[in-house]
C-alpha cells in the first residue's frame, strides 16, 4: 500500500517519495485533481494535509510535495495550452534567454523579468519559463507565486536582472551538476561577488545588478561576499515551449 512519507516521518514535509503503480493508495490519500497535460493527478493525505504532484515516471511514479497555494496554477496548467503573446516576445528577446537545469533533469528556457499580472500589479522579480514540464518540485516549493502565460498584461526589463553574460556563466559553471555554480562577479567598486546557485536576479546594498561583471571563476581562498538568493521572492510565469 502507497502510504504518506511526510506521516511516516514524523510529520515532515518529505519533498518527493516512490509511489508503486501496483499498489493501492493508503485510505487517507484522495485525488484532489487531474492534469490532462501529462495524465498525471494532483493527491491530498487527509492525515497531515500535505498535497502532492504525481509525477509519472517510467516504471513507478513520484510524489512530490505541493505547496497548497500553487495547487490552482499546477491544476490550470494541466488543462491549458499557454503561449507567450507576440507583444512580448521582442522584449524577452532583448532580455536575453539561458537553459536553466531542473531537479527533474530537463532544461528550460528561463527569462527574468518585470512582469504586470492581471489583478495584481507590477512584480519585479518574475521568471517566464518556457518548460515542458509541471511546476511542481524543489525549484517552485518557496516560490512567491506561480503564475500561468494568459495571467500576463506586460513584461519589462527588471532592475534587478542579472546580465544575459552573468546568467550565461552561471549556466555553465563547471559543477553545476551538482547544484553548485560556483561563480564570481566584480561591482565598478572591485568588491567581488560568490554567486553558488544558480540565479537570475542580485539585490543586495546599493549595487545595481546590469553593472556586475563576470571576471573569473571560483577559487578556493579568495575574498569573496556570497551571495544567496532567496526564492521566496520569485514568482514564476509558466508557459509552454515554442
Amino acid at each position: 500500500m502507497n502510504n504518506c512519507a511526510s506521516c511516516e516521518n514524523n510529520g515532515m514535509n518529505v519533498m518527493s517519495f516512490t509511489w508503486f503503480t501496483d499498489q493501492e493508495p493508503a485510505p487517507n490519500f484522495k485525488k484532489i485533481g487531474e492534469l490532462a497535460k501529462d495524465n498525471s493527478s494532483v493527491w491530498s493525505c487527509g492525515k497531515c494535509g500535505t498535497t502532492y504532484y504525481q509525477r509519472r515516471g517510467t516504471v513507478n511514479d513520484t510524489m512530490v510535495s505541493l505547496n497548497p497555494a500553487h495547487c490552482d496554477s499546477l491544476l490550470k496548467w494541466g488543462n491549458k495550452t499557454l503561449h507567450l503573446a507576440p507583444t512580448h516576445k521582442k522584449t524577452l528577446k532583448e532580455i536575453g534567454g539561458i537553459f536553466q537545469g531542473f531537479v527533474v533533469g530537463i532544461d528550460a528556457l528561463t527569462y527574468p523579468c518585470r512582469c504586470k499580472i492581471k489583478g495584481k500589479g507590477w512584480l519585479d522579480f518574475c521568471i517566464v519559463s518556457f518548460q515542458p514540464f509541471a511546476p511542481a518540485g524543489f525549484e517552485f516549493e518557496n516560490a512567491e507565486a506561480i503564475y500561468l502565460a494568459d495571467e500576463v498584461e506586460e513584461i519589462e526589463h527588471s532592475s534587478f536582472s542579472l546580465s544575459r553574460e552573468a546568467r550565461h556563466a552561471l549556466e555553465a559553471a563547471v559543477e553545476r551538476d551538482r547544484d553548485f555554480f560556483p561563480t564570481i562577479l566584480t561591482a565598478p567598486d572591485k568588491v567581488k561577488f560568490l554567486l553558488l546557485n544558480m540565479q537570475h536576479f542580485f539585490q543586495q546594498g546599493n549595487y545595481k545588478a546590469p553593472e556586475l561583471k563576470v571576471i573569473e571563476q571560483w577559487q578556493e581562498g579568495g575574498q569573496y561576499i556570497k551571495h544567496i538568493p532567496d526564492r521566496r521572492t520569485i514568482t514564476w510565469i509558466i508557459m509552454n515551449p515554442n
